[in-house]
Formats: C-alpha cells, structure tokens, sequence
C-alpha cells in the first residue's frame, strides 16, 4: 500500500481511510506490512482481514473499469482505473490501460467534434450540438466544442437559470444537468471565473443537454429529434444486402445512415460500391440515362467513376440529338418526304442504337416507298 495515499484525491482518501478503522473501537495503524493494535500488539487475523478488503476494492474497481469500457462509458472507466492506480500505483498493466484510456477519449473526443462540424455544415443544428456535447462530455476542455457551442449555435438552445439564495456551479449543474462535473459549462457560457460568487437574482445562461442523454451509438434525426436508428445495425443491414448483391437496398441502408452521420467512413463506402454495381449492371443493359443516374451518387474519385460519367453523359448527349433527329424524320415523313425521313431516322440509329421506333419507322418508310414505287 506504500504510495496509496499520495496518489489518491480527498474523498477516495477519506474512503480508503476508513476501511482501515475497524473492530470494536480499537483503532489501529498501517505500516507498509503489518496492522499495530494500540497495545503494540500485531494481530495477524486483523492484517488478513485489511488485506482481503484492500483485494476486494481492487477487484471491484477493476471489475467496475471493465463494464464501464464494455458500455462505451470511457471517463467513468478512466476513473474506476485511476482508484485502482491509487491501491496499485506500481502496477504497469493499470498505467498501461490510464494511457490508453487517455489517448482512447481524446481521439473520441475529436471524432466528435468533426462529426458536430460535419453536421453543423449541413444544417443539422440539433445533431451537431448533439455532437459538440458528447464531445464536451469526453473532454469538458475542448476548446473548440466549446465555442461552437456557445457563439455559432442557435441561441434556441441555451436555457436561462434565475440564481437562488445558496446555490453554487455545482449544485446548479447537478440540478440541470445531473453531474455537478460539468459546472464549468456555468462558467463559461456566462464568462465567469470558476471561482466566482454566484449572487441570488442573477439570471445565466446554460446550454441545453438534453441531446446528449442518447447513447453513443444513436443517432438523432434532426428534422424527427423523437426518431433514432442503431448505426452499427444499419452497418450490418448494409453489409448483408450488398453481399446478397441487393444493390438497391444497400445503396438505400447507406443514405439512410448518412442522413443522420454525414461522416460516418462504414456507410460512405457501402454506398460507393452499392450505387456503382447497380450502375454497372444497368450499363451493361445499355439502360444508359438510369446507369448515369447512378454514378452520380458514387465519389468521382471512386474507382473508375469519372471515365464512366463522362462516357454516359456523351451517350446522353447524343440520345439528345438523336431526338431531334427523329423528329425530323417525322415531319419529313408527314410531308410525305420519305426519302429524307429514312436518311434522319438512319442518322438517329448512329446516335442511339437501341432508340425504341426508329428501326420499324425506316422498315414502314422503306416498305411504303417500294409500293408507290410499284403503282408508278
């Protein structure tokens, strides 16, 4: 136990102090190895009974760390991993999991945060204040997170608070937000020092947390705030139609996730390879203008994408042309003009093999000329 007490805060202090104070009123004192009664007396009974409740915190914190990784509850496992740094400070494996922990809450912290830009940038104000909290509540020192939330985001947001008679930033935050740890948001939203006096009257400005009380893995709609979908189900849906070569269905489950997770790299892809299958099969049924309808929902830089397009786009351009082209014939057909209807309707079956009427109009045409041809 030898470094217990100078790497623990107050309150865990005040807690491990009192596991060492037991028995019917006979107090005793730690050494690094033994128990010493008031008499001078060691009693080894009483020094097996300390060891087994020091084993027992430590295996119930690390018990609790484990859980609270397992939920994707990361600062509450940092903090069970710390208390157990505090019985074991020497114990590498635990520093080990503190650092990871760190780097993992910070890059989470990150992740966030662009998620919140990402939506902020498309308009989705509630899902990207939902994102610049989570953000806060991983790192409650973003400063970034911080700003957007506080000058760029809709002021419909903040929530205004009446100071009363003995209030204090963390009773406040404890009372509207449930976690007296996020008391510097008190601070901040109203530029005052931590240490400040709250005054009785005053009114402050607090930011509304509601958003942030969806688990990590639920996303909220911003036009259906009430309405959330499972993005690692949706993934998974995703991943399944597409190996079922359920091109259309996937292209679909992948939009959808990225209505709400602009971001999200999972979706991004399937969507890419979805919408490019279906317009390779559509190209190879030379359905032309529905492949180029496809192509245009896959990344340019996507494979061979921008090749593909810009060979629809010249196919489309001539289906135009051969258009106009049949028109023509038409007219001259009406004008009883056959010979020049045939030489348009020709020049439409260059542009566009597979136009639907050209090829029987020139076979009538043809057919019609050899009977006048006959009667003359």
């Amino acid at each position: 136990m030898k470094g217990f007490f100078t790497n623990m805060p107050g309150v865990l202090f005040l807690a491990a102090f009192s596991l060492i104070l037991f028995g019917t009123g006979c107090a005793t004192v730690t050494t690094s190895d033994t128990i010493i009664k008031e008499d001078g007396r060691i009693k080894e009974d009483d020094r097996i009974k300390q060891d087994d409740r020091f084993n027992a915190l430590v295996s119930r914190h690390t018990e609790m760390a484990a859980e609270y990784e397992k939920k994707g509850d990361l600062r509450k496992a940092l903090l069970s991993w710390e208390i157990v740094n505090g019985f074991k400070p020497d114990d590498g494996k635990v520093l080990t999991q503190i650092i990871y922990l760190k780097s993992q809450i910070q890059k989470t912290a990150s992740d966030r945060y662009n998620k919140g830009v990402a939506y902020f940038q498309n308009n989705s104000m509630k899902a990207a204040l939902r994102e610049f909290l989570l953000a806060l509540n991983l790192n409650p020192d973003h400063k970034e997170a911080l700003d957007y939330v506080k000058y760029k985001m809709n002021g419909d947001e903040l929530i205004a608070y009446e100071v009363k008679k003995g209030d204090t930033a963390k009773g406040i935050a404890q009372k509207v937000f449930n976690d007296s740890s996020k008391d510097f948001l008190i601070a901040y939203f109203n530029d005052l020092k931590k240490e400040a006096r709250l005054e009785p009257g005053m009114t402050i400005a607090l930011p509304s947390l509601k958003a942030i009380q969806a688990a990590p893995e639920i996303a909220l709609s911003d036009e259906e705030p009430s309405v959330y979908i499972n993005i690692k189900q949706e993934i998974r849906k995703a991943r399944d139609y597409f190996g079922a070569k359920k091109y259309q269905q996937s292209a679909s489950t992948a939009d959808k996730i990225l209505e709400y997770d602009p971001v999200n790299k999972d979706a991004m892809n399937f969507k890419n390879a979805s919408y490019y299958e279906m317009g390779d099969m559509l190209r190879n049924q030379k359905k032309y203008a529905e492949a180029l309808a496809a192509f245009n929902n896959v990344d340019p830089d996507y494979k061979d994408v921008r090749k593909i397009t810009e060979f629809l786009n010249n196919i489309d351009k001539g289906k135009g042309r051969a258009a106009e082209h049949y028109m023509s014939g038409v007219n001259y057909y009406m004008n009883q003009d056959l010979d020049k209807a045939i030489k348009e309707w020709e020049i439409t079956l260059t542009l566009d093999p597979n136009h639907p009427n050209a090829k029987k109009d020139i076979e009538n045409a043809r057919s019609f000329l050899e009977k006048l041809n006959k009667i003359k």
